[in-house]
């Protein structure tokens, strides 16, 4: 009996022993996945963050069954047999850690974890018409008259200028047109002109104090000069009147001389001049 009680004891403790085996494996298994979460990034404690796609759950581990006690052999008049010292059990093989997907990019996750925005409305508010309003009329264009030309008044054309021979009491002086052109373009021949007359005027009354029959024409022909005054050459002189032209040249050189009387060059004109007592 007391046999028997011990044997079913030493089962008793087998049993024992092999549950605490089993519980053991199973608080390794779970901290090696706990490990295993740990070194992957993940804490066991922290919820998974929602995917879209949730992966299949993963199949637990099949629970180690109890032992099943060993009835007690019945007694036998035999020497005590050896006990069978109980083997030893297997170590639980650990339970590899699950390979996790790899995360997808931010950009993705957040765009599959973010709601998607609302769409605007498409139909359009109602546009209500405004009421035309109509242009101001155009106010009217003002045409200003053109301006009339100032009238430029022109210069007056140069009266031609003449160069009169004066008039003496006692002698008359003929000369052709185009001499007369030449002193009418040289003005500064008037005023000799004047006084070259007088003295010879004054010379000829000298004369006739002497001779009061003298009388007679004097010509002479002057020589034109571009660049010089002219020269006079007598080509009539009559005997009474010699008195006369020795009189006139002597006062008519400290007078002084003639402008510079000018003309085409080598241009020759014939000049009477006649006296009458």
């Amino acid at each position: 009996m007391t046999k028997a009680l011990g044997i079913a004891g030493r089962a008793l403790l087998i049993g024992l022993s092999a549950a605490l085996v089993v519980a053991a494996c199973s608080d390794l298994d779970r901290a090696i996945e706990d490990k295993a979460n740990e070194v992957l990034g993940k804490k066991a404690e922290e919820p998974v963050a929602p995917v879209t796609q949730t992966p299949p759950p993963l199949p637990e581990p099949a629970p180690t069954p109890d032992p099943v006690p060993v009835a007690p052999a019945p007694a036998e008049p035999v020497a005590a047999p050896e006990v069978a010292k109980p083997a030893a059990p297997k170590p639980a093989e650990p339970t590899k850690p699950i390979a996790e997907k790899p995360k997808a990019p931010a950009a993705a996750n957040s765009a599959e974890t973010k709601p998607a925005a609302p769409k605007p409305a498409t139909t359009k508010p109602l546009e209500i018409a405004k009421p035309v309003v109509p242009p101001p009329p155009a106010k009217p264009v003002e045409v200003k008259p053109e301006p009339k030309p100032v009238a430029v008044a022109e210069p007056e054309p140069k009266k031609p200028t003449k160069v009169t021979i004066p008039q003496m009491k006692h002698l008359k002086v003929s000369m052709p047109a185009r001499m007369q052109e030449l002193l009418n373009a040289d003005t500064r021949m008037q005023p000799w002109l004047n006084s070259t007359l007088a003295t010879i005027e004054k010379c000829y009354e000298g004369v006739l104090a002497s001779d009061p029959s003298a009388a007679g024409t004097i010509k002479f022909v002057l020589e034109m000069h571009a660049n010089a005054r002219p020269d006079a050459d007598i080509t009539t002189l009559p005997p009474q009147l010699s008195g006369v032209v020795a009189c006139g040249t002597g006062k008519l050189m400290r007078a002084g001389r003639m402008p510079l009387f000018t003309g085409k060059e080598g241009e020759k004109h014939t000049v009477s001049v006649k006296f009458t007592p």
